[in-house]
């Protein structure tokens, strides 16, 4: 069409084009060319034609065939340079999202510099985040167990969607493996939102922890797994983005200083922990806590069956039983014994009971659900003639005390194997 004199282009890059009929008019009009036509674009700047892939002719040939359509190729756009002199003071996520890799951090000095040479050449780029947008993980209706938390749940999420605002702080707590990132998947997935994960030792320095936060769009759900690990240097942050949703960091260049302040999307957040004591209090009393118990043997065996099923094999009755009692209470440890069940198995159209019992035998574990370090601990207890601390019985047993505490100590308890004195531990029906 332009080079048969039907459709003319006029501009440059930097003013932008326009395209104009052979009389010179600049508005959008059919233009006859062989009985066809041609759209006519009126002016437009560079970035915005290049962008729009529907800017083509149609049917405008002399024998009325049609021109192919030729999407037109973006042009490499590049980030207004950043220099510490240029810098504001305050900016909005999606400005750090784009330019947090023109910065690092002096962990020596505790503040941010501007890496020199990163603009110049380097094209935009797109931040990476942790994020999982197709969320396949379970939705509250589907959990089994829990039912005071998801109920809590199902009333806060009610409320966030009616008032079109995230969800207060949440914190899970409870002993591993009970469902502390279900539930957040769940909670994600009933708000229709992206959720961001992370374990909180990998919460390095303030500059990683701003590009953490900030990568979320708004109403995102950001889960810090395991948030007692988060360095406590770093606490003061957390405590500024839930409270006041930004963030404030020191930029320096030399003896110069200045204060960079990052103004965050509003975002829901949700942690779990395991070692609830171990979190700073002001940090602990700024979250709804939620507290996760080991789940009854009758909840173990629906999730049992349930994960047989989507495994595509059948139970037998007696073996989910059977896997439920040697679960301790533990939706992760009843899957895992499951899976060992199923290699039983191997071949066979259904999992019998005494397939599970040859799984149990191999790994240790009694009829009465007892494994090797069950059966020692109480094999002490049992010898001692008096009450034994909690630290007494991790160093006999060789185990870290954490261990002891948060994982093998609530089952034998809640089975009524042992008893809390005010003394320590004692063995009961030993």
């Amino acid at each position: 069409m332009v080079h048969e004199g039907v459709l003319f282009v006029a501009g440059d890059a930097r003013t932008g084009f326009t395209f104009e009929d052979k009389d010179g008019v600049p508005h959008e009009r059919a233009i006859r060319a062989g009985g066809g036509k041609v759209r006519v674009v009126k002016s437009q700047d560079v970035n915005s034609l290049a962008l729009d892939d529907s800017v083509c002719a149609e049917n405008g040939t002399e024998d009325g065939s049609a021109f192919p359509r030729v999407p037109l190729k973006a042009p490499t756009r590049f980030a207004p340079p950043v220099s510490f002199d240029s810098l504001s003071e305050g900016v909005d996520a999606p400005w750090w999202r784009e330019n947090k890799r023109r910065f690092q951090w002096n962990d020596r000095r505790r503040a941010l510099e501007v890496v020199p040479g990163v603009d110049e050449g380097r094209a935009e780029s797109t931040p990476r985040t942790l994020s999982d947008d197709g969320i396949t993980g379970p939705s509250l209706a589907e959990l089994i167990g829990h039912e005071d938390v998801v109920a809590c749940l199902r009333t806060s999420i009610g409320a966030a969607r009616e008032l079109g605002k995230p969800l207060a702080p949440i914190l899970f707590s409870g002993p591993p493996g009970v469902g502390k990132t279900a539930l957040s998947l769940a909670v994600a997935r009933e708000l229709g939102v992206r959720l961001h994960k992370l374990h909180g030792s990998a919460l390095r320095d303030p500059g990683f922890l701003a590009g953490w936060l900030a990568s979320g769009e708004r109403h995102d759900l950001v889960f810090v797994d395991e948030i007692h690990a988060v360095p406590h240097s770093l606490c003061e942050m957390l405590y500024e983005a839930m409270d006041r949703r930004r963030l404030t960091l020191p930029v320096i260049r030399g003896a110069e200083s200045k204060t960079l302040t990052i103004e965050l999307e509003p975002m829901s957040l949700v942690a779990a922990t395991t070692h609830l004591a171990e979190l700073p209090e002001a940090l602990r009393s700024r979250f709804r806590m939620l507290l996760l118990d080991l789940l009854s043997e009758q909840d173990l065996e629906k999730i049992v069956n349930g994960a047989a099923a989507s495994l595509g094999m059948a139970i037998d009755g007696g073996a989910a039983v059977d896997l439920a009692r040697a679960s301790k209470g533990v939706p992760r440890q009843a899957l895992a014994l499951l899976r060992h069940a199923g290699d039983v198995a191997c071949g066979k159209a259904i999992i019998e009971r005494e397939h599970v019992r040859q799984a149990l035998r191999e790994l240790g574990i009694d009829d009465r659900g007892l494994d090797a370090t069950d059966r020692k601990i109480l094999d002490l207890l049992g010898k001692s003639r008096s009450a034994v601390s909690q630290s007494r019985i991790a160093m006999m047993a060789s185990l870290p005390l954490a261990t002891y505490r948060d994982v093998v100590e609530p089952y034998l308890l809640r089975a009524g194997w042992i008893e809390v004195t005010p003394r320590g531990r004692v063995a009961v029906g030993v």
